[in-house]
Order: C-alpha cells, then structure tokens, then sequence
C-alpha cells in the first residue's frame, strides 16, 4: 500500500492545484494584509480580542450603585476592538468558513418587533417609545414617547449590548472550535511526517550497519530494549511504537561514530 506521503505526490503531480484565491467570496486590495493570515492565526486573533469580552472584568468595573449609563460605558470600554473582531468574522467568512453563523453582520440592527404584523428595523433616528417599539406602533398611549436625542442614546445602547451579547456567545463557541483546528492539524502532520520518519529510521541503520559491517549488535548501546529486540528480529520500523524514539536515538549514534 502506498504511503501518505507517495499518495500526496501522486495527487500534487496529477491533480490541479486549486489557488485558494478562487474560492473567496470576494476580494479587494484592502484585504492584502489580512490575506496572509492562515486560518488559525485568524482564529488566533479572534479569540485574543474576544478575551475582552469578560462578564465578570465587567461587573467588577461597575461602580456601587450602578446605572444603565454605567453599564452602557462598561460595554464600549470592552466593545474598543469592535472593528478589529469584525473584520476577523469578515475574513473568515469571505474565505467560505462560517463562525457562529453569521449573526454577528445584523448586531448593529435594532427592531421593532412589537408583533409579527408590524416588525421592521428602526434607524438610529426614529423615536421610540421603548428599546424595541418605535412611535409609531406603541400598543399603549400611556407609554411616553422619547425625545430624539433619548432614542438615538437608547439606539446607540442597544446595539452595543447586542454587540457585547453576541460577541460573548461567539468567545464561548470559538474557544473549543481552536482547539478542534489545532487537534486536527496535529493529526494530519503526524500522518504526513510519519513516512519521513520511516525514511530516516531505515537510511540510518543501513548506513551505520555498512559502516560496522552489518553488526547489529552494536544498536544495544543506543536503543531501547524494545526497539533493539525488535530490530534483531528483523520487524518492519512501520511496526514499531515510538518511531520518534528511535530516531532520536539512531541520530544520536550515528553522531557518535563520526
């Protein structure tokens, strides 16, 4: 059976290579910096700036009697690197790779959603009557209506908490999604270094054994029990636990005989 690594070839000789560039959503010279980073280096990042997002950092922040005002500033101070978190989303889903969904474009949208029948989205400049309900649809006439300069604070107050909230969920998510990646990349390197591995082992005692001529018994001072018993044997290297072992110690004994 073919190694990995003769699978590989085969597939790199024969094959197209497919330029990730052509499975963008879309493209720009602005993005040349972001461009260049992997996809974990950008889960990296991500994960960095979400550190931010800390309900407890936040409560500790606020003072005694805390007021909405508090709460609202305490959220900006956490939301600085907004930007920074959004383009990170942005790049990741430009490159076809979904995150928590994409929830996060529409956190700056807030909606009147007093029923099914009259639910839109309100602009910063509508007045309200409460964060979710416009003038226009209030169901009681008791329920004041906000001046323009209290519906834009109230605008701008929700959607930082919508922000805050959403971007709190996606630290949770993201958390164990980098874990995943990093697991999965260490297998797939493991399976690829293998063969590599094998290649060596082999080249190293064909050519201490040419140089000792062929005395096997000279690998009992440099390997293990187990390998040398197994050596002696004659069983395949592919066979054997702990290749890396091996190596090291094969390294170490061709190095000694120089």
């Amino acid at each position: 059976m073919a190694s990995i690594g003769e699978i590989m070839t085969e597939v790199v000789t024969h094959a197209e290579v497919v330029n990730p560039e052509t499975t963008v959503m879309y493209d720009d010279d602005l993005l040349y910096e972001i461009k260049c980073l992997t996809v974990e280096e950008l889960y990296v990042r991500l994960d960095k700036e979400l550190d931010a997002i800390d309900a407890i950092k936040l409560t500790d922040s606020y003072p005694t009697n805390v007021s909405e005002e508090d709460r609202h500033q305490g959220r900006l101070k956490q939301l600085s690197n907004k930007e920074a978190i959004l383009s990170y989303l942005c790049e990741l889903y430009r490159r076809n790779i979904l995150v928590y969904g994409t929830e996060w474009a529409d956190y700056n949208i807030v909606m009147c959603d007093v029923n099914s029948c009259t639910r839109h989205e309100m602009g910063q400049d509508d007045l309200r009557s409460s964060s979710n309900c416009c003038e226009k649809h209030r169901a009681r006439t008791d329920i004041p209506i906000l001046s323009k300069k209290d519906s834009m604070s109230l605008h701008e107050r929700t959607v930082s908490n919508q922000y805050w909230e959403g971007f709190h969920r996606l630290k949770v998510y993201l958390n164990p999604q980098l874990k995943k990646l990093r697991k999965i990349r260490e297998l797939q390197l493991a399976c690829m270094k293998k063969p590599k591995i094998y290649e060596e082992i082999n080249d190293l005692m064909d050519s201490i054994l040419d140089a000792n001529g062929n005395k096997i018994s000279e690998f009992k001072d440099y390997l293990t029990p187990d390998h040398y018993r197994l050596i002696r044997s004659g069983v395949d290297v592919k066979e054997m636990k702990e290749p890396e072992v091996l190596l090291q110690c094969l390294r170490k004994m061709k190095s000694t005989r120089k």
